[in-house]
């Protein structure tokens, strides 16, 4: 959960622990609202088809540049953008 810097650490901690119980909840209303019917319309899945390669070519170039700032392995660290401390 984004919480500014200017509060405690404190905070911090106490929201954490809400998040971990509420992003679950989050996930499944959005998985209740999904509807498979617009993958009836080809361009849609032909969009999904090209925009997937996408995403993971660049999730795995993030992977390794961001792993190369604290000169990590990127095979071996692969969450490093989104470390939480």
């Amino acid at each position: 959960m984004a919480v500014s810097k200017s509060v405690p650490h404190r905070v911090h901690e106490l929201s954490h622990g809400v998040a971990e119980l509420l992003v679950p909840f989050f996930l499944a209303e959005i998985g209740l609202h999904f509807d498979l019917k617009v993958f009836e319309d080809p361009r849609v899945v032909v969009l999904a088809a090209l925009l997937l390669p996408v995403a993971v070519i660049s999730k795995s170039c993030s992977d390794a540049v961001w792993a190369r700032v604290p000169k990590l392995d990127w095979r071996s660290e692969r969450s490093a953008p989104i470390r939480t401390r």
